[in-house]
């Protein structure tokens, strides 16, 4: 072999060796995008801020939204596992203003949802119910509890982000259902907000 070959096939060898090792990191950053949801209607829809975001491939999100869910009544599946590359967002709470929960049951709730997460080494986002502002202020008091109790009990743990979305009630389908552009403009919020560029 001449040293023309031998150089060819170290050449080789090196771009081999790059375009694996980019392999292996896109790899990596494909699994540092892992979320599990636990949300409502608000998420639930095809067209979900969610959903949009794994099928554009942004992150791989496990959609468990359900529409009507409350946080009192939410359960966390058993089976959720974290890593350090794996995290849970948590958007309810507009729900159970709307049904007009208890605040000790929603606080209680939170705070055994927060101390199984932690406990399974979970890092958590959890996005502020909304104000209903569109609606009377019985409705608005109400909500403005749900919101207190997710600031209070999100300050408390180093790995509890709180995120307030940036909210329309007039581009909705129904003065509370986002439309489809909405959606996508949460989409995009949440691409920014959980450093997914």
């Amino acid at each position: 072999m001449d040293n023309k070959s031998a150089t060819s096939l170290i050449i080789a060898a090196w771009v081999l060796i790059i375009i694996l090792s980019a392999i292996g990191t896109e790899a990596e950053a494909d699994e540092s995008r892992v979320y599990w949801l636990l949300g409502d209607s608000l998420s639930s829809p095809h067209d979900s801020w969610a959903n949009q975001l794994d099928d554009d491939g942004w992150a791989t999100i496990n959609n468990m939204s359900q529409p009507g869910l409350t946080l009192s009544d939410s359960s966390l599946p058993r089976y959720i596992s974290c890593n350090p590359t794996t995290q849970v967002i948590i958007w309810l709470g507009t729900n159970d203003a709307g049904s007009d929960v208890h605040p000790a049951l929603i606080e209680r709730t939170l705070i055994d949802h927060l101390a199984f997460l932690m406990g399974r080494g979970c890092k958590v986002v959890i996005l502020e119910p909304l104000p209903l502002d569109q609606y009377d202020s019985v409705l608005q008091a109400r909500a403005q509890v749900v919101i207190a109790l997710v600031k209070k009990h999100a300050m408390k743990h180093v790995d509890v982000r709180r995120i307030k979305m940036p909210y329309s009630s007039s581009d909705t389908t129904d003065t509370l259902h986002p439309t489809t552009a909405q959606q996508s403009a949460l989409a995009t919020f949440m691409i920014g907000k959980l450093n997914l560029q």
